[in-house]
């Protein structure tokens, strides 16, 4: 019975250091991905960890005439051996760099309706990031 215990052991071990896919809270490298308000999100290598800590919208709700389109901030807490604050926006800095990272913002939603407020809770970044 115990060599049974041993097998099935070795089985799951097994399986799971073959599943690719990323666990929980990491991020994979040069890949778009969506990231949650306030999560933290750990690289493979775990040399650098983030988190989104703000965000700011003012871009033209669905269903309003404005002048401007308008645009969203986001707000990044980047962990290395120091910690650093960058900010990326849908306007004029989508993409920019800390140390060996290079962060680009893809997209933010759900897109304002008129209306209707969106918690930081419900917000979804979809960045690409690159070890550089």
């Amino acid at each position: 019975m115990q060599k049974f215990y041993g097998l099935f052991t070795l089985l799951v071990l097994a399986f799971f250091a073959c599943n690719e896919e990323a666990l929980p809270g990491t991020f994979e490298w040069s890949k778009e991905q969506g990231f949650s308000f306030e999560e933290n999100y750990y690289s493979p290598d775990s040399l650098m960890y983030f988190k989104i800590t703000d965000i700011q919208d003012s871009r033209c709700p669905q269903g309003a005439t404005c002048i401007w389109a308008g645009m969203v901030r986001v707000k990044l807490s980047v962990h290395t051996s120091v910690v650093d604050t960058l900010w990326l926006d849908t306007y004029n800095n989508q993409s920019d760099t800390i140390h060996d990272f290079a962060f680009q913002l893809m997209n933010v939603s759900p897109y304002p309706e008129l209306e209707k407020e969106i918690e930081k809770e419900d917000y979804r970044v979809s960045l690409r990031i690159f070890r550089i």
